[in-house]
């Protein structure tokens, strides 16, 4: 679109198809999309000769090849690539030096939506050469790096426990940065770090004082480099002669962070001082990256594992967890000739609550009750809510008598008093089911919820309150 001589304004299509440098989008398969007039007369192309035509049209077999096997890999893996030397193929079919930033788009849905170039003409056939190489250089490095992050996530992909992850950590910075020793620390809820992995051989290196190079990383959510004793003379006093008793020249700290949160820092820690650059800045910090969303995976999958066998009104074991402890249970019972019991819990006058009072009492009742039942029973024994007003709880090692002074104590703590309820007094009606220690194996958890449920029903029609107890 021309120029808005009227208003004296650009439009954002002027300003595009004008830019100080050649800019070109194309599509995940490399077709380009739209490129403006800076980059057509930096080449000499007409738009139809680059619009819809793949990408590696413009360039040589050299400039192919790194294309597809070094640059396209770096932008895919990082989600950009800046300052990569790339010649690219005019219309009179020379190669000139070309100076590419990239930046991958993805959309909401994670997909990678088109890639984005801008070009940049670096002239002179001497700078050309020496970017060229310095290009290959940094081609050759960005591939090792790349290798180190995909041996990485394949590594961390096969992980299932945090312990085992900061093992893995601790050996893949100590093999790519050629380390003495690598620390791991974990961040708890309020922000103080635990050593997880790794030796301690600077103790005072590792305290918790924004002074020390891992307390800084963690507080500034950023990498924190010391290349010297002296370097931590100037900034880190406190960990400066740590550094020199342990005979340490040189360290970093990197932060895991996911969502701006601090989950960790990994510390290298090297025997002779060592400058930092920025790729090995970057490449700690990638790896970081990945580690911490290994960790946050491993966390949210024990989330989820913890959800779904727990009541979500109580914070009890629901059913599935209760089929599980039952099981367990008659398996130890039938190996060490042990009773277990299995004592069915079904409250009284709780419907009468929730039909005056309303659901949201109910809850209420509901979870002060599961608090006394839990502080009622043995600490082995397991409670759980099957639904509603029904509970179970599993007795391992207790025969009936001892189930029935457990279920006496359970209903006792239920007939107090409830507060936002006074008036409707809440009872149970209790059923346990029986195996004894000389019983054989062949008694089913099905078979003890069914018994202990039909007592409990027995208590019921007996007038309520009461226990009732069967053999399996």
């Amino acid at each position: 679109m021309p120029l808005d001589e009227a208003s004296g304004d650009s439009s954002l299509v002027d300003l595009y198809e004008n830019a100080p440098c050649g800019l070109l989008s194309m599509r995940p398969d490399g077709v380009v999309l739209r490129v403006n007039e800076t980059f057509l007369r930096m080449t000499g192309h007409t738009r139809d000769r680059v619009v819809g035509r793949p990408i590696v049209d413009l360039l040589d077999a050299a400039g192919r090849l790194f294309y597809e096997t070094r640059l396209l890999p770096v932008v895919l893996l990082n989600e950009e690539a800046r300052e990569v030397q790339l010649p690219i193929v005019g219309a009179d079919g020379t190669a000139s030096a070309a100076l590419v930033n990239a930046v991958a788009v993805r959309g909401g849905d994670g997909e990678l939506r088109f890639v984005r170039f801008a070009i940049f003409d670096a002239t002179g056939r001497r700078s050309y050469e020496l970017q060229l190489l310095a290009a290959r250089r940094a081609a050759e490095e960005s591939e090792s790096r790349v290798r180190v992050l995909q041996d990485a996530a394949a590594t961390f992909s096969r992980l299932d426990t945090e312990a085992q992850v900061n093992e893995v950590i601790a050996s893949i910075f100590q093999a790519a940065f050629d380390a003495s020793d690598v620390v791991v620390l974990a961040a708890d809820r309020r922000g103080s770090l635990e050593l997880t992995s790794g030796p301690t051989p600077l103790d005072p290196y590792l305290g918790d004082s924004p002074e020390r190079p891992i307390a800084n990383a963690a507080a500034r959510g950023e990498i924190v480099t010391v290349s010297s004793p002296a370097d931590a003379d100037a900034r880190f006093p406190g960990s400066a002669a740590a550094m020199r008793a342990a005979r340490f020249g040189a360290a970093t700290a990197t932060p895991m962070i996911h969502d701006g949160a601090v989950l960790g820092v990994i510390s290298c820690l090297f025997r002779r001082e060592r400058e930092f650059d920025e790729r090995t800045v970057e490449l700690q910090a990638a790896l970081a990256r990945q580690a911490a969303q290994v960790l946050v995976r491993l966390r949210l999958q024990r989330q989820l594992e913890a959800l779904a066998l727990r009541d979500q009104l109580t914070g009890l074991g629901n059913r599935v967890m209760l089929e599980g402890a039952i099981q367990q249970a008659l398996h130890a019972s039938g190996e060490l000739r042990r009773p277990v019991a299995l004592i069915f819990v079904d409250l009284d006058g709780f419907k009468l609550i929730n039909d005056e009072f309303g659901h949201g009492i109910g809850d209420d009742v509901l979870r002060e009750i599961t608090r006394r039942m839990s502080a009622a029973v043995r600490h082995e024994d397991t409670v759980g809510r099957l639904g509603g007003d029904e509970f179970l709880i599993v007795c391992e090692d207790t025969d009936g008598d001892g189930a029935r002074a457990i279920a006496e104590r359970v209903c006792d703590v239920i007939r107090e008093p409830l507060a936002g309820a006074k008036s409707h007094p809440v009872t149970a009606s209790v059923g346990i089911a029986v195996k004894s220690a000389d019983r054989d194996g062949s008694v089913t958890v099905t078979r003890m919820i069914d018994l202990a449920d039909t007592a409990m029903y027995a208590s019921k029609q007996a007038g309520k309150d009461r226990i009732t107890v069967v053999l399996a």
